[in-house]
């Protein structure tokens, strides 16, 4: 991990997207090849021992890594989806659902697997610190020693350390915030500061303070998580935003607001993108000709399916089949 994240620069389909030479802070964010999934990583390398990702990403196949341990604390804020995490001498795994708040502490030599579901989407937020330099950050403030080093400390040295908690409505706005994140450059690199040390604060305060920030209301999620649920399944007709707020009982103006604040993209980009991904299954196959395919999507002329399949992969729908 900290491998990883001290050389951003040279990550494979990287985009640096914030740099700050004099403190040794960069950004880069990492697209999901639209042939495996969609969606995208942040990562955030803010001090030597202080690290974000973020997560929007969905994956047409189970995506299971080994993560080596590294004597790391790791704080994963799981807005949706699922992370699975199987760890060293213990049977049954650790889960963190959506919404939730996962602490762990990962110490040197203790690997573990970590898997997303495929199909599911996962939207999440981790931050990653050496309790080194948590202890160091609150010594500086005057903050005597915090129940959380304290817990951590207590565990067996060689044992992975876990505790999971309700993701309150502060730590919701902090993710989304750094989701949604509406800067750029250092801007955007000052931004991602602000808010880990407000993560952290949330987390480390003994009485939660801060924890009273509005979040969307349950009816509103489930309302824009049943408009996805439609965009996922139904491919033609393609559904129009009037018929889809109608159906979920909002205004045309607060589904496409709501689902862009949540989502991070909007109702059309992600419809395009469910239909695309759906008409390359249906191409891997190799069982039905290119306007059948282009008919299962929504379209009624086979030229401009191919033309909005090129610009949205890149190649022909004729290629699909070789590149599967």
């Amino acid at each position: 991990m900290r491998h990883l994240f001290a050389n951003l620069r040279e990550l494979t389909r990287g985009e640096l997207i914030g740099e700050d030479p004099e403190h040794n802070a960069e950004a880069s964010r990492l697209r999901v090849d639209r042939t495996d999934g969609h969606g995208s990583y942040e990562l955030y390398r803010l001090d030597r021992e202080l690290f974000i990702l973020t997560i929007d990403c969905l994956f047409d196949t189970a995506r299971e890594e080994i993560a080596p341990g590294e004597g790391l604390l790791e704080l994963h804020l799981c807005l949706r989806g699922r992370l699975t995490m199987r760890l060293p001498h213990r049977s049954q795994p650790v889960v963190a659902q959506g919404p939730s708040l996962l602490l762990l502490y990962q110490p040197p030599g203790a690997d573990m697997s970590e898997r997303l579901e495929a199909g599911m989407r996962y939207t999440a937020l981790s931050l990653y610190c050496r309790p080194s330099f948590l202890a160091d950050l609150l010594r500086r403030n005057g903050i005597p020693d915090s129940p959380l080093l304290q817990s951590i400390a207590a565990n067996d040295g060689s044992q992975v350390w876990h505790e999971k908690r309700p993701l309150g409505a502060g730590l919701h706005y902090v993710a989304t915030s750094l989701l949604q994140s509406p800067y750029q450059q250092g801007f955007r690199l000052l931004h991602s500061e602000a808010m880990a040390l407000e993560l952290l604060c949330q987390v480390l305060a003994p009485d939660g303070a801060g924890d009273d920030r509005s979040v969307a209301t349950t009816t509103v999620v489930r309302q824009i998580d049943a408009v996805r649920r439609i965009l996922g399944t139904q491919y033609t007709p393609i559904p129009h935003i009037c018929d889809l707020a109608r159906r979920v009982g909002m205004s045309e103006s607060k589904l496409k607001r709501a689902f862009k604040e949540h989502f991070g993209t909007t109702v059309f980009e992600y419809g395009l993108e469910c239909r695309m991904r759906h008409a390359l299954e249906l191409l891997r196959v190799g069982s039905m000709s290119i306007y059948q395919v282009a008919e299962c999507v929504g379209y009624q002329h086979q030229t401009s399916f191919t033309a909005a399949f090129r610009d949205h992969f890149g190649f022909l729908p004729s290629e699909a089949r070789a590149r599967g």
